[in-house]
């Protein structure tokens, strides 16, 4: 596969990523201090995380925000470590992938957590259905197959995450390898009448 620039680095200041640091650090603790997340304030969050309302307010709209935003830079650092690789396949991405996982185990299990999948299934589709587009394929091939490739990572992430016996990373690459589809040459030829 040809190499192209997934996405262009993200520009953010060091007090906003230290920021962004501990909100997510206060909701993984509220998480396992078995709170709901419902529950949750933002004053509540802000205490936990030592960080003012102000500041919330000058980066979030609601708590939920915290989550989403921690998995679209999650997500560009993805895409900017598959952009340093000359030729991207199946064997290289997945273990990109299962490494991103388990650097952000914390994450994923906040997502069913806050209820959170729907958003984030529509973030993993459209990083799907990015490398899609430089593939070439139709739009209705791109927009079905990115939603599906999409979703089903998220949900295999979110197993692994909450699992309650966390198997090995290696463990986890073969299952990854066994259960997600490998391949996408797919049939374009009704392409014309799709776009």
């Amino acid at each position: 596969m040809a190499k192209a620039f997934l996405t262009q680095p993200l520009e953010i200041d060091q007090r906003k990523i230290r920021t962004e640091a501990k909100l997510l650090a206060a909701l993984v603790s509220l998480r396992q201090q078995a709170k709901a997340f419902k529950e949750i304030t933002v004053q509540d969050l802000c205490q936990q995380a030592h960080v003012s309302r102000a500041t919330f307010y000058r980066h979030h709209d609601n708590i939920a925000d915290v989550i989403i935003v921690a998995v679209l830079t999650a997500i560009n650092e993805f895409q900017l470590q598959v952009d340093q690789i000359p030729t991207i396949n199946f064997e290289i991405g997945s273990s990109l992938l299962i490494e991103a996982l388990y650097q952000h185990l914390n994450l994923f299990a906040l997502i069913p957590w806050s209820q959170t999948h729907a958003q984030v299934e529509n973030l993993f589709g459209g990083a799907a259905q990015q490398i899609l587009r430089l593939r070439e394929k139709s739009q209705v091939t791109q927009r079905f197959v990115s939603q599906f490739i999409g979703r089903t990572i998220l949900d295999f992430n979110i197993q692994i995450a909450t699992s309650s016996q966390l198997p090995d990373q290696t463990e986890a690459l073969a299952l990854f390898r066994l259960l997600i589809p490998n391949r996408l040459e797919l049939n374009d030829r009704d392409s014309h009448k799709n776009q």
